[in-house]
């Protein structure tokens, strides 16, 4: 996945890595400063003492929120030059895709399971004489129960004029770089909709990260 394509690419003697491998400024920090976003980054001194010529971050957030490729372009250039000048180099993106089963596999595991079970072992004594297998069955919801809840929030939201696609439209429908690619998509029969912003939407609270996780949470 990510993390394995991102250690790939920092392997080489030329590339350097962020201090943070997932910064997600473009997704969750753009009220912060572009400095602050710059400061996870090797610093010109440490380039040339490493004769390094690239870095760059990895935050698997970017991909389903529509306007991060417009905003980075937008940002690094005016950062970089004046806003207007086409030549000023943009950092690329580089977008790795995985069969999806196997992606919800780990993401399930990696953000869900493994801090669950740290935290568990950590603040309740209860678990301290069973197994992580003792405490997943007892007190985790199963991968199938996460993937019914998933699923029932996208067959709502995604349907035809839905609030997936009604809010998409409403918040990119004006945006220039959005224009010709929403009207393309509705000629084909296949509106966009932003999943990750308007069927899951942001955190509920403290207790209850997302809404696909409304229903299960109530049992």
């Amino acid at each position: 996945g990510t993390s394995s394509l991102y250690q790939y690419i920092t392997g080489h003697p030329r590339v350097m890595p962020a201090k943070e491998k997932q910064i997600h400024y473009f997704k969750n920090a753009t009220d912060r400063p572009m400095s602050w976003y710059l400061s996870h980054f090797p610093s010109a001194e440490d380039f040339l003492s490493h004769r390094a010529l690239i870095t760059g971050e990895a935050s698997p957030g970017y991909l389903v929120r529509p306007n991060v490729a417009f905003s980075l372009q937008h940002l690094m250039r005016k950062y970089a030059g004046n806003g207007q000048d086409e030549s000023v180099s943009v950092p690329k993106i580089i977008t790795a895709v995985r069969n999806p089963l196997e992606r919800s596999w780990s993401s399930y595991n990696y953000n869900y399971v493994h801090p669950t079970l740290d935290k568990i072992k950590e603040e309740y004594s209860v678990a301290v004489n069973m197994t992580d297998e003792e405490i997943q069955k007892r007190y985790l919801f199963s991968f199938e129960q996460m993937v019914k809840a998933e699923l029932d929030v996208l067959k709502e939201c995604l349907k035809p004029y839905g609030q997936g696609e009604s809010e998409t439209k409403r918040v990119y429908g004006d945006k220039d770089w959005a224009v010709s690619i929403l009207r393309q998509k509705e000629a084909e029969g296949i509106p966009l909709v932003a999943i990750d912003e308007f069927c899951y939407g942001e955190i509920v609270s403290q207790s209850l990260p997302r809404r696909q996780w409304k229903k299960i949470g109530r049992r």
